[in-house]
Formats: structure tokens, sequence, C-alpha cells
């Protein structure tokens, strides 16, 4: 039976850029620090105008809406009411 490798390689990434062309695409560069690759780099050359799957996760605020405080080293922001 053959298997599937996995060949996923999941990294924290900045968001650089998006902006669409005139080509009916939209352009998003990501920047990623070289040692978080750990030598994936020549895969992922090798993936140059291939079609790859990217999962996109912002970070996240966590909205504090009740009274209570909490010491949890978020930094607290003012809510307009």
């Amino acid at each position: 039976m053959n298997e599937i490798k996995d060949n996923t390689i999941d990294v924290e990434a900045v968001l650089a850029d998006v902006h669409p062309t005139n080509k009916g695409v939209t352009k998003i560069t990501l920047e990623v620090d070289t040692a978080m690759l750990d030598g994936h780099i020549g895969e992922l050359a090798n993936l140059i105008n291939s079609k790859v799957t990217l999962a996109i996760t912002p970070n996240q605020t966590e909205l504090d809406t009740d009274e209570r405080r909490e010491a949890d080293g978020q930094t607290e922001m003012e809510l307009d009411k």
C-alpha cells in the first residue's frame, strides 16, 4: 500500500505585503525567520509556481467584557460604552 507523505511545514510569519495584480490574482508576501525553516528552503524553492495550501491565523486579542479583573498579563483595552 502506498502512503502519502505529509510535507507540511508549519512556521510563524509576518504578512509583509498584499496587493492585487492586473492578472486577476493577489500577491501575498510573507517574511519568515530563516532559522524557523530548519533546512526546508530547498523544498520551498522547488514549490515555486506550484499550488500550496496556506492557513492564516492572525494574532487575536481577547476582549474582557465582564467586570472581573485578572492579572493575566494582557494589555488592557478601553471599550466605548
